[in-house]
């Protein structure tokens, strides 16, 4: 299957917007994914290439960069990104996750809730903004970046106005749920286990970090939250010891 100057040469794990595949730049011999984009309700040539303009104005290195797009007559929308992936193909940071036993250290989570939450303060001061953000959206590129793909093309094609601030809250909401599953090897669901539960003697300013995350009114904007995680410390991560909560799971699945 050809593309404008783009060949498939595998079909990949589909992810949330649509099929990928991995595709060669018959030009310049260079390895990229190609994405075909699933149509929505009201998703023409005209919307869709007003929002594909809109993302190439984003410049951040955890975006996934789109370098080219088209729409065929057969195939519908396509785009050409960054070939993330390894010869195994795209990892997620889902698929990461398991790859670790289920949970990361907390040096770890502190840097990705922080390359996460990266590229939303930039976004959101373009008034421009993502919504709620899944590990499936999230590739972790052959450097260990994480890198959001498509970032804000939903809220782009959605027929309906956004509301922008709801939108970037339930954006900012969802990094603090998915930092709080790295750390913990849990889901954020009520009552939310307090992470001291998990790891002892981690630091109070995580307990704060996710009292205010993932409590009702939650951060006030990207940039508050980017503040606090950065100031989690992390000092003697590798020897503190595991909570009871942790035990209790180490226990139960045979793992760390």
């Amino acid at each position: 299957m050809n593309l404008g100057d783009y060949s498939v040469t595998r079909e990949l794990t589909a992810g949330p917007m649509g099929a990928r595949s991995l595709a060669l730049n018959k030009q310049a011999h260079t390895s990229h994914l190609l994405h075909r984009v699933r149509t929505t309700a009201g998703m023409n040539p005209r919307t869709f290439a007003a929002a594909m303009d809109r993302l190439q104005v984003l410049s951040d290195p955890h975006l996934l960069v789109v370098q080219a797009y088209g729409w065929d007559t057969e195939s519908g929308p396509w785009v050409v990104t960054d070939y993330t992936g390894d010869a195994d193909g795209v990892v997620t940071l889902a698929q990461l996750l398991r790859l670790k036993g289920g949970w990361l250290s907390i040096d770890e989570t502190r840097r990705a809730i922080g390359q996460l939450l990266d590229a939303p303060c930039l976004a959101h001061r373009l008034g421009l903004a993502h919504g709620v953000l899944s590990m499936e959206q999230v590739h972790v590129d052959r450097a260990g970046r994480l890198v959001i793909e498509f970032y804000g093309l939903a809220t782009l094609l959605a027929r309906e106005p956004v509301d922008r601030l709801a939108t970037e809250r339930a954006e900012v909401a969802s990094i603090m749920k998915i930092g709080y599953q790295l750390l913990t090897g849990l889901l954020p669901i009520d009552p939310v286990i307090p992470v001291e539960h998990v790891w002892s003697d981690i630091d109070e300013t995580w307990r704060g970090l996710f009292e205010t995350g993932l409590g009702p009114t939650g951060f006030t904007s990207a940039a508050h939250a980017y503040s606090a995680a950065r100031a989690c410390r992390v000092s003697g991560d590798m020897h503190w010891g595991l909570g009871p909560a942790r035990m209790a799971l180490r226990t139960l699945l045979g793992t760390r």
